[in-house]
């Protein structure tokens, strides 16, 4: 999609972001219909002013582009579905697994997602065939709803999938993803920190609020919704590859509305004063690491440094395809990657790259990019060898730094 709209805005990055925004912002309208149906007006209202301004949401925005927002459209819309439509057929629960099946092009995260969905459907089947809900309570869901709709995500990933396949290497790309990394338990909790400081509201009262809905097994759409945020969390993280904090944004909604069920329900039934003391101080605590978050990524993370543009202006004046590993820099100063150099880029994805590619790519490139993306994923030898066939002509922080960067010429 990013290919196909690159040259019809001809490569104005601010149309780009509009129409990202704009294609995000279609995310509000199934959320605060599902707030508002089952939580009332207030809950809907509060539920999207955690989600449309937590800073993990919000600060993407316009300045980063993300898939992670972008898959919450057609999750919202289908989870929507499910929720408000009554009397739902077979079909349409096929119809709706296959939405959220093709929506693997958007981001592989939408399988854990969907076998979440299907979670939620059985167990919710099983409470009304188990005589716990009564006809009326059980909504929109039938008892073989999880089944259909596991068929149909099955029939939209595999029309996805099998064309993918004929790409070479494509499965090892795609299902050897970081598999390495999957015990790294220190890098998950790590990412569960900054989890926080960019999702303060919905990873605290809002997994409390989901909680309280797990237990109740009245009503079933408020059951199902919080079996599916809660799954879809622990599948996000125990998932066998590296764990980022975004990974939760396709709970991020759910969350919100779970946030703001469990205050406004909080503070309008208990009385006792020292718990509404506890409850407002961690309020307290998250509004702060709220505006905290904003403040520091607009004061230090979003802020592009003055030598950047520097290097963008050196880059526009060289010739020839660069050989770097962010194509950002290559789409920026109008130098397309080459073939060759597109295909190196692999090596982010830990998928094999020979001497022989290396050595064809630096014998094809005149320019050579290195930060921190180059120095984390390229060969120690690689390196060193562009040291030896380039020259440095530009040269900002040191190696060990996030925003390190070197532009390097053969002589």
């Amino acid at each position: 999609m990013g290919a196909w709209l690159w040259p019809k805005v001809q490569g104005n990055l601010t149309y780009l972001r509009l129409i990202y925004i704009a294609f995000c912002a279609l995310s509000l309208v199934p959320l605060t219909l599902i707030a508002r149906k089952l939580f009332g007006e207030k809950t809907a209202l509060l539920a999207l002013f955690f989600y449309a301004l937590s800073p993990g949401f919000a600060n993407w925005l316009g300045r980063e582009i993300f898939l992670d927002p972008i898959l919450n459209v057609p999750l919202l819309y289908v989870i929507g579905v499910m929720v408000i439509v009554k009397k739902q057929s077979s079909w349409m629960s096929f119809v709706l697994g296959a939405v959220l099946g093709l929506s693997y092009l958007i981001k592989e995260t939408a399988l854990p997602a969907a076998l979440a969905i299907c979670l939620g459907l059985f167990i919710v089947s099983r409470d009304y065939y188990t005589n716990q809900l009564r006809n009326e309570e059980v909504g929109s869901f039938s008892r073989w709803s999880w089944l259909w709709f596991g068929m149909g995500t099955l029939a939209g990933f595999l029309a996805v999938i099998i064309p993918l396949s004929h790409i070479p290497n494509y499965n090892h790309y795609t299902f050897g993803l970081n598999a390495q990394d999957t015990r790294n338990w220190g890098k998950h909790f790590y990412e569960l920190q900054t989890g926080f400081l960019a999702l303060p509201f919905p990873l605290t009262f809002g997994i409390l609020g989901i909680a309280v809905w797990v237990r109740r097994i009245r009503p079933a759409n408020e059951r199902f919704l919080g079996i599916f945020a809660i799954s879809t969390m622990a599948m996000m993280f125990l998932i066998p590859k590296m764990f980022y904090w975004r990974y939760l944004l396709p709970t991020l909604p759910i969350c919100s509305v779970g946030a703001a069920d469990w205050l406004i329900q909080f503070f309008t039934k208990v009385r006792r004063r020292k718990a509404r003391r506890a409850a407002g101080t961690v309020v307290v605590i998250c509004v702060i690491v709220h505006l905290f978050s904003v403040i520091l990524y607009h004061t230090h993370e979003s802020v592009t440094p003055p030598e950047y543009d520097t290097a963008l202006t050196l880059l526009k004046l060289q010739q020839g395809s660069p050989l770097t590993l962010n194509p950002l820099w290559a789409a920026a100063s109008g130098h397309p990657l080459s073939p060759k150099v597109q295909q190196l880029i692999k090596t982010t994805i830990h998928s094999p790259v020979t001497v022989r590619e290396y050595e064809t790519v630096l014998n094809e490139c005149q320019i050579a990019l290195l930060d921190k993306e180059a120095i984390r994923w390229l060969p120690v030898n690689i390196q060193e060898e562009i040291r030896v066939r380039f020259h440095s002509i530009f040269h900002f922080k040191s190696p060990g730094d996030s925003r390190y960067l070197e532009i390097l010429i053969k002589p």
